[in-house]
């Protein structure tokens, strides 16, 4: 159901002004950008002035300044321009050059957090209860053969998950399934990846320094990510 938007433009600008005795300052920031078939064009700058007893000063800062295209079928973003690398570990640079990266907003709801993965083999018709800190908070019948739930959502996020299998002939089968809600871990088989490329650059201007950064995080399973 989604799709790539309207075409649209905006500007949103934050001014202030500031005047004492022998100060007097001013300053614009811009955020602005049009959308127009699917294609997003962003730039962000920075005006300051400040006089200060009839010394004045003015400083103007270009942001970012780039084009960005969502790929609605790949859950990604491609963005070209003056733009930042990405990286939840090791934080970003500023860059003149293209970035590749997973968009969470265009993925479904179950996918953007962790969900942990219950499977297990029932021998009859049986049935299937987990519980999280002695809380039964998932229930459900299934027939003879494996069974899986990847869409569980414990109520707690710290307390491993207890599965009980009772079977048609009353017998019990019971094991443990670690979970714990922690920053960046994804749900197993999720994945999210950033490619940045491109040239330094800084307040002045772009240098001859070369830069790649790039990262991939994959589910591995309820354990690691």
């Amino acid at each position: 159901m989604l799709t790539r938007g309207e075409n649209a433009g905006f500007v949103n600008y934050n001014l202030n002004h500031y005047q004492s005795n022998n100060t007097q300052s001013q300053f614009l920031g811009l955020n602005s950008g049009v959308n127009l078939q699917g294609w997003q064009v962003r730039h962000t700058s920075y005006l300051s002035q400040n006089n200060n007893s009839g010394n004045t000063t003015q400083q103007y800062v270009a942001g970012e300044t780039f084009v960005n295209r969502p790929f609605i079928d790949w859950q990604a973003n491609l963005a070209l321009g003056e733009i930042s690398s990405y990286s939840p570990l090791v934080g970003g640079v500023p860059l003149r050059g293209l970035r590749m990266n997973s968009e969470e907003g265009l993925m479904a709801e179950e996918d953007r957090s962790f969900r942990p993965q219950v499977r297990g083999v029932a021998r009859t018709n049986a049935r299937v209860r987990v519980l999280q800190n002695n809380v039964v908070f998932f229930e459900q019948t299934v027939p003879p053969g494996p069974f899986e739930f990847a869409d569980l959502r414990p109520p707690a996020p710290l307390g491993d998950l207890q599965v009980l299998v009772t079977e048609a002939d009353g017998s019990n089968q019971t094991f443990l399934v670690p979970y714990s809600q922690g920053s960046g871990k994804l749900k197993p088989g999720s994945y999210r990846y950033s490619l940045s490329a491109g040239h330094l650059r800084n307040s002045t201007g772009v240098t001859d320094t070369p830069v790649v950064q790039a990262f991939v995080r994959y589910g591995l399973d309820n354990w690691p990510t």
